[in-house]
């Protein structure tokens, strides 16, 4: 830092030097929170951040016209909180769009989706179907399905959606990478990802393609099952944490558990009902004793905890 003049004495004959012209260089920016695997599936997805329920519904009807036999249309990051009237989407509004394929799009929390009738049809959603423990099939004042899912309910539709190829897999993380990377972001905490996609990372880093830092968690099926998780979680831990690989650029150390829902999709677990929804407070994931056993089995292994 200084003036052109106090930097020529750090000039030598094979210095590189480049003239900013006035402007300051930073380094490398850190976010905090994101998921960098999903950040670059977005890319490959119906991207509905910060758009109206108006743009959303067009690049539906566009993806749609497109998709081929047995295709779905995903999306994802709409949020009714910055549309006019603020109100949740249903099922008809997609089913308008996109009548004759499967449509699942993920509210920007990650703990809703929108969903078509194709798509409630193929994932077995029908008007007798019961609520999960931690998670909630959407009705409307009649009492009838209106299309959205939360937390734990999401789990028929995750496990119905196209999975992913590990070639495109590759290509998420990627993607994910170079869009950091455009805004000058070099280093991240990724708050919770699967060990698949782990084990995708650590290829790539091996191959020297993954070039950013990343501060992994892992999370172990954020909608399923209590009993799921914990199993998934021992096997994981009985592995031990990861720290300094690929020349300090990956470390995975951490435990990411999901205890309830989003403030956005009315499933944060509240103390009080929710101001317009009466004798609604939420839906809570885990039982004391479950969180306890996490949190002590993650300590003991000496695992940070999220």
């Amino acid at each position: 830092a200084g003036t052109s003049d106090e930097a020529q004495k750090f000039v030598g004959a094979g210095t590189a030097v480049t003239d900013l012209n006035g402007r300051a260089v930073l380094p490398g920016l850190n976010d905090a929170h994101l998921h960098f695997h999903y950040l670059g599936e977005t890319k490959m997805r119906v991207d509905c951040y910060w758009k109206s329920k108006d743009d959303i519904l067009r690049l539906v009807r566009e993806a749609a016209a497109k998709a081929g036999c047995g295709e779905w249309v995903l999306g994802w990051g709409w949020n009714q909180m910055v549309w006019d009237p603020p109100i949740f989407p249903t099922k008809d509004d997609l089913d308008a769009a996109a009548p004759d394929v499967p449509v699942a799009l993920e509210r920007t929390c990650e703990h809703m989706t929108w969903l078509n009738s194709r798509a409630m049809e193929a994932v077995g959603i029908s008007e007798n179907i019961a609520n999960p423990v931690g998670g909630e099939f959407l009705r409307d004042s009649e009492g009838r399905l209106n299309g959205l899912v939360t937390d734990n309910a999401q789990n028929c539709v995750v496990d119905a959606e196209p999975k992913l190829t590990e070639a495109q897999d590759f290509e998420a993380l990627l993607l994910a990478q170079n869009e950091l990377f455009k805004f000058g972001i070099t280093s991240a905490t990724d708050a919770g990802t699967d060990l698949d996609i782990i084990e995708r990372m650590k290829k790539l880093y091996s191959q020297g393609k993954l070039k950013i830092r990343l501060d992994v968690m892992v999370r172990r099926g954020m909608n399923k099952s209590p009993k799921f998780i914990i199993e998934q979680t021992r096997e994981w831990l009985a592995k031990g944490k990861e720290v300094g690989l690929f020349d300090n650029r990956m470390q995975v150390r951490c435990l990411k558990i999901s205890a309830d829902g989003s403030l956005g999709g009315r499933s944060a677990w509240m103390l009080e009902d929710y101001n317009d929804r009466a004798g609604h407070r939420g839906n809570g994931k885990l039982s004391d004793d479950e969180l306890y056993t996490l949190v002590s089995e993650a300590h003991r292994a000496g695992m940070q905890v999220s």
